[in-house]
């Protein structure tokens, strides 16, 4: 809460717990189950689907207060395990750390990270999220849109 106006929400915790496999799902992932313990408006039962519940993780990360100055902070439960779907790891690729936004001096010793020898060699071999600190929104590669269902798999997960 923004200690000058309390109605601007600064940031949220995300914590993970766990995730429900399509697998899990126990029928087709586009068979509704009704969500337990909550009621709409009207007082109608809520319905949803596994493709509402794969969206659902994206779309709550969009939130944004009024100044857009909102932050989230997300951790895994420290008893976490089990496997990570693949549509949650497309969308950490794609939505993940912008270390752009980082305080000054973490964006400073991330570049001295860096630019040590050591892992610039194995940066060479390493994922895009694993690089994501040489990001460059200017890059004439980069693509700032993409479709967020493109190239989803249920089977992969």
């Amino acid at each position: 809460m923004n200690k000058g106006d309390p109605s601007v929400v600064l940031y949220h915790k995300f914590i993970i717990t766990g995730f429900v496999n399509y697998r899990d799902w126990g029928r087709h992932p586009s068979l509704l189950k009704t969500l337990t313990g909550l009621k709409s408006l009207s007082g109608s039962e809520l319905h949803y689907s596994y493709y509402d519940y794969m969206d659902a993780f994206e779309k709550v990360l969009f939130y944004q207060n009024k100044k857009f100055d909102h932050s989230w902070f997300l951790m895994f439960d420290k008893k976490f395990f089990g496997q990570i779907p693949t549509w949650f790891l497309k969308w950490w690729e794609m939505f993940g750390p912008v270390p752009q936004i980082w305080p000054e001096p973490l964006q400073d010793a991330l570049r001295k990270l860096l630019q040590s020898e050591h892992l610039e060699s194995k940066e060479k071999g390493s994922t895009s999220s694993e690089a994501s600190a040489n990001f460059n929104p200017n890059d004439p590669l980069f693509q700032d849109s993409q479709d967020p269902y493109d190239g989803y798999n249920l089977d992969d997960d």
